[in-house]
């Protein structure tokens, strides 16, 4: 009877995480898409792979695709030997190179279907630095016909410039989030928050965000206090303007939790960001967190979490390539051993 009456109370809980979660784990495409490689490293140009790949993302968003987070990406490209898909749940990934010899330059994007039957195919062109978008986007579209050809997107595209005034330094702060053990430079971030205004894409400001939550982690607790706030109001404005946005949602669920806000604000957040991309890692993770009077539905949410970002989870306390520089190192400890898998 004590049974009957547990599970009882706990099907309202499960019963939300089934809705919000596994339709769309079986329906959509989840997509991973790598920084794109400079063929020529000694110049300054690497950040422009982060913006193929941000571009690259967000013009395929619009095809009905789910993607891999670029935590999740970096975690694999640093902990993997590159054979292994990022995830069970993978079936498509992306990659690219590009080069510049003045103001002249090649990119090429190689698209791969994983499955039992694996199949790629490479798109390729050429540009100069005043038609870069055009010809890039032009081979995204054909990316985007070979991953799903009955699928026309109406939306208009929308990203910014290569050239517009503070991407370079935006990109180059991804950059930076992305390579292991490196924390940005507090002058660097307060840079970027200067160059970012109510029409900077979702995109930068979550970089900011999330790069605003890292650097937190090194300041003494009136310095941090004072940065998360900052972070949390502005991610509170973001994600009243954009409502759907997962990413920003769940890095709204991850402030939340580091301001030691009610646990329902966390879980709110998380199941708001969930409904919108049911793979979204940080997401999953703040779910968990969250859930702490049901372990068989932290369980549930942990277990496909583990199949989103099988990387996530630390190999040890000296681990360097951790999940957000190491903000959660303890938390997923602790996580891991709960899993089933």
């Amino acid at each position: 009877m004590g049974f009957a009456l547990k599970l009882l109370r706990s099907l309202p809980v499960l019963f939300s995480i089934i809705c919000v979660l596994p339709a769309s784990l079986q329906s959509k495409e989840l997509v991973a898409v790598l920084p794109f490689d400079n063929q020529r490293p000694h110049q300054p140009d690497n950040w422009l792979g982060f913006y193929f790949q941000a571009r690259a993302e967000s013009f395929l968003r619009r095809f009905d695709c789910d993607f891999q987070s670029l935590n999740t990406v970096r975690l694999w490209q640093y902990k993997s030997d590159k054979k292994a898909p990022i995830s069970s749940r993978q079936s498509i990934q992306i990659s690219g190179s590009f080069q510049i010899v003045l103001d002249y330059g090649t990119v090429e994007i190689m698209v791969r279907r994983l499955g039992d039957v694996e199949k790629q195919k490479r798109f390729i062109t050429s540009f100069n630095t005043t038609n870069l978008e055009v010809e890039f986007d032009k081979i995204l579209g054909e990316t985007a016909a070979w991953i799903r050809p009955e699928y026309q997107s109406k939306e208009v595209f929308k990203f910014p410039q290569h050239s517009a005034k503070g991407i370079r330094q935006m990109f180059y702060f991804r950059q930076i989030l992305y390579q292991p053990s490196v924390i940005p430079e507090i002058r660097l971030m307060l840079h970027i928050q200067d160059l970012t205004g109510p029409n900077t894409h979702p995109a930068l400001v979550a970089d900011l965000a999330e790069g605003m939550l890292i650097i937190a982690g090194d300041l003494t607790k009136v310095e941090r206090e004072q940065l998360l706030s900052a972070a949390e109001e502005l991610l509170r404005a973001q994600a009243a303007k954009h409502v759907s946005n997962a990413r920003i949602l769940a890095l709204l669920a991850e402030i939340y939790h580091l301001n030691a806000r009610p646990a329902s604000w966390v879980e709110k957040s998380a199941r708001d960001a969930l409904k919108s991309e049911p793979k979204n890692d940080l997401a999953l993770l703040m779910l968990a967190l969250s859930i702490v009077d049901d372990e068989e539905t932290r369980k549930n949410v942990l277990n496909r979490l583990n199949e989103i970002n099988p990387w996530i989870w630390p190999d040890g306390t000296e681990d360097e390539i951790r999940f957000q520089k190491g903000i959660f190192n303890i938390e997923l400890q602790e996580l891991k051993a709960l899993g089933e898998w």
